[in-house]
C-alpha cells in the first residue's frame, strides 16, 4: 500500500518517506521539562521506543550540515514555545541504540560494543581537531576499534561528554535506546556477569556526578536491579508502565487508532481490532500495540487479523522460565489464559538472577515485557496489583505455552492413537486413550484444584498440531449461532471429507459429570454448529461432547452424515 514505513525507526528516514505518522513530538517537551538528570523509560518491545528516541535526537542534536525544520514544522512541538525551539538542533547530543547488541557469547558481544562505540565517535569526528594530543590518541584508538583498550571503551561516554562540552560550551544530552538488550542476551547466553561489569562502568562513568552532562534519557523493557546500574546515580528516576508520565507517547491511544483505521482500513471492525491488540493499561491510559496496528493497516482488509507482535522476537526466555516454575505458577497462567485475573506484588525493578529463584519475580517481568497488563490502575490495599492478559494476540502465545507443556511426556504413538480414534468415531477407544494421556500429562498441575475449561481445551489443541498437514484445527470459530470450542476440517486437496466438532464442559462436582457431558453434545445441535460444518464442505461430522472433572472425563459422540442428514448415535 505504500502508506507506512513499517520497520523504519530512524525518525529522519521515516519523515522523509512521507509515511503516516501519529504525532508523538510533545515527548520532546516532556523530556526538556523533566528536572531529573537521569531518566529511564521502560516499555514493552515494539512500542515505538527507538523512533521516539531518534526523534528526540533529531530535534536536539547540534547539526551544522542539515536543517530539519521541514521534519518538525507540522508537528505539535513546533508550536510549544520558545523555550523548546531554543533547543532545536543546538544541543550537543550523543545518541545510540543497543538493540542490535544481541550475541551468543561474550567475545561477539564485546566486539559489537567496540563497533557500536567506534561509530558513535565517528559521528563526532569534527571534535578531533580541537583535542589535545593525548585525547586525540584516545579518540583514534576507539575510532580504529582497538579491542585491547577495554578501559577506553568503558569510559568512552565520559570522554565524549567532556569533549562535546568543551567544544560547544554546553552541557550534553545522552540518549540511549534499548539499554537492556545486551544484558538480556547476556543472561540468556551465560555471560551476564561480564556484560554487567562492562555496563556498570560504561554508564556509571558518564552518568554519576558528571559535570558535563545535562541529562541522560534511556529506554528499555525493564529496570535492571541489584547490579548498581542506577542505584548510585544522582537525580535518577524510572518511569515504568505504572507511572502516568510519558504514558501517551508509547503506543497508540484509542482515538489515534480509530482515526487511522477509518482512514486506511474502513472495512475493518474496530471491535475486532480492539479485542486483538488493545488492552495495555499504561499509566492509567488504555493503549494499543503500535507495531500490530501498523501491520494491520498495511494489510489487505480481507486478511484475518494476525499476531504480529509476539512474532517479532524470541519468547524462549518466557518459555524457559515457565518450564521451571511450580504448579502454582502454571495454574495461575492457565487462569489468565481462560480470561481470569491474578493478584500479585509487583516490583519496580527486575533482577534476572531472581527469575531463576523467585516465583514472584516472573510476574513483574511479564508485566513490564508486555505479556501481562494491569487489570486496573489502582494498587490494592495489600500493595498487590490485579493482572490479566492484555488481548487475544498475547493470549494466543500463552495458550501455545500451555499446549507445549501438555504435549511433554506423550509419545507420538499415544497421540496418533488418540487422533485416529477421534477422526473415525471410535468413541470408547477415544475416551480410554484420552483418559490415560490426561492422567499422565496433568501431573504438571495440581489436579486437586479447580482448573478452568480453557486448560482442557489447550490440552487437546496441543495434540491437534499433529494434524496440521491435512486438517485445519480452529479454536472457537464462529459456527451456526455461536462458537464451538474446536472445529477440525480437512484442507482443500487432501481428499478427506470427515470433520470433527469438540465441545467441552467442566464441573467441580463429580456427580454432575454425565449431565454436563450431555449438555455439551446438546449445545452442538441447539446452536446449529453442524450447519457451519456443512458450509465448509464437510460430508461426515463427528460431534463430541466431553465433560471433565479434574483429570476424569466422560465422552458422548454423535455421527452426522451431512450428505443426506442421516444420523447414527453411539
Amino acid at each position: 500500500m505504500g502508506q507506512f514505513a513499517i520497520g523504519t525507526d530512524d525518525f529522519v528516514k521515516f519523515k522523509e518517506k512521507s509515511a503516516y505518522y501519529i504525532d508523538k513530538s510533545l515527548f520532546v517537551k516532556e523530556i526538556i521539562d523533566d528536572t531529573n538528570e537521569v531518566l529511564l523509560i521502560t516499555r514493552p518491545r515494539r512500542f515505538g521506543k527507538t523512533l521516539n528516541m531518534s526523534m528526540l535526537n533529531s530535534y536536539l542534536a547540534y547539526n551544522n550540515d542539515e536543517n530539519y525544520t521541514h521534519l518538525f514544522n507540522d508537528l505539535k512541538i513546533w508550536d510549544a514555545g520558545e523555550k523548546y525551539t531554543d533547543h532545536f538542533q543546538d544541543t550537543p547530543t550523543i545518541f545510540f541504540t543497543m538493540k542490535n547488541v544481541c550475541c551468543d557469547n561474550w567475545d561477539e558481544c564485546y566486539l559489537m560494543l567496540v563497533i557500536m562505540i567506534s561509530e558513535i565517535f565517528r559521528d563526532k569526528l569534527y571534535l578531533k581537531e580541537s583535542l589535545s594530543a593525548s585525547d586525540k590518541e584516545v579518540f583514534d584508538k576507539i575510532l580504529n576499534q582497538d579491542k585491547e583498550q577495554t578501559g577506553y571503551y568503558k569510559n568512552s561516554l565520559l570522554y565524549l561528554t567532556r569533549w562535546l562540552y568543551e567544544y560547544h560550551n554546553k552541557k550534553v544530552y545522552l540518549v540511549i535506546d534499548e539499554y537492556d538488550t545486551p544484558i538480556h542476551e547476556g543472561y540468556q547466553n551465560r555471560y551476564y556477569k561480564k556484560i554487567i561489569n562492562f555496563i556498570q562502568v560504561f554508564f556509571g562513568a558518564a552518568m554519576k556526578s558528571n559535570k558535563y552532562l545535562e541529562k541522560a534519557v534511556l529506554t528499555g523493557i525493564t529496570r535492571i536491579a541489584g547490579e548498581s546500574l542506577f542505584s548510585k546515580l544522582n537525580s535518577f528516576v524510572s518511569y515504568n508502565i505504572r507511572k502516568k508520565q510519558f504514558n501517551e507517547f508509547f503506543g497508540f491511544k484509542e482515538e489515534e487508532t480509530i482515526i487511522a483505521v477509518e482512514k486506511f482500513s474502513p472495512n475493518r471492525k474496530m471491535e475486532a481490532i480492539r479485542k486483538m491488540y488493545n488492552g495495555y493499561l499504561i499509566g492509567g491510559m488504555s493503549m494499543y500495540n503500535p507495531w500490530s496496528i501498523m501491520n494491520v493497516l498495511d494489510s489487505d482488509e480481507l486478511e484475518p487479523l494476525q499476531p504480529y507482535w509476539y512474532n517479532t522476537s524470541s519468547d524462549s526466555l518466557i518459555r524457559r522460565q515457565f518450564a521451571k516454575k511450580t504448579h502454582g505458577v502454571k495454574e495461575a497462567l492457565s487462569r489468565l489464559v481462560s480470561g481470569g485475573t491474578i493478584t500479585r506484588k509487583i516490583k519496580d525493578e527486575v533482577t534476572y538472577l531472581d527469575l531463576a529463584d523467585s516465583g514472584d519475580a516472573v510476574w513483574s517481568f511479564l508485566l513490564y515485557s508486555g505479556y501481562l497488563t494491569l487489570n486496573k490502575y489502582e494498587m490494592n490495599k495489600d500493595r498487590t496489583y490485579e493482572l490479566c492478559i492484555p488481548n487475544e494476540e498475547v493470549r494466543g502465545l500463552m495458550q501455545n505455552i500451555i499446549e507445549n507443556w501438555f504435549s511433554e511426556g506423550l509419545s507420538v504413538d499415544d497421540i496418533n492413537m488418540f487422533l485416529e480414534a477421534m477422526l473415525t468415531g471410535k468413541a470408547d477407544s477415544l475416551k480410554n486413550q484420552l483418559s490415560i494421556m490426561m492422567k499422565r500429562s496433568f501431573s504438571y498441575f495440581d489436579i486437586t484444584r479447580t482448573m478452568p475449561e480453557a486448560v482442557y481445551q489447550s490440552y487437546i489443541l496441543g495434540m491437534l498440531m499433529y494434524l496440521d498437514r491435512d486438517y485445519y484445527c480452529e479454536s472457537n470459530p464462529v459456527m451456526g449461532e455461536g462458537r464451538c470450542d474446536i472445529l477440525i476440517c480437512p484442507k482443500a486437496g487432501v481428499f478427506k471429507e470427515t470433520g470433527v466438532i469438540l465441545e467441552f464442559k467442566k464441573t467441580d462436582d463429580e456427580m454432575k459429570l454425565d449431565q454436563i457431558t450431555e449438555s455439551a453434545l446438546l449445545q452442538i445441535k441447539e446452536r446449529n454448529y453442524i450447519e457451519g460444518a456443512r458450509k465448509r464442505g464437510i460430508k461426515t461430522i463427528y460431534c463430541y461432547g466431553i465433560g471433565f472433572y479434574k483429570a476424569e472425563l466422560m465422552l458422548k459422540m454423535e455421527k452426522v452424515d451431512l450428505s443426506d442428514t442421516a444420523k447414527q448415535y453411539s
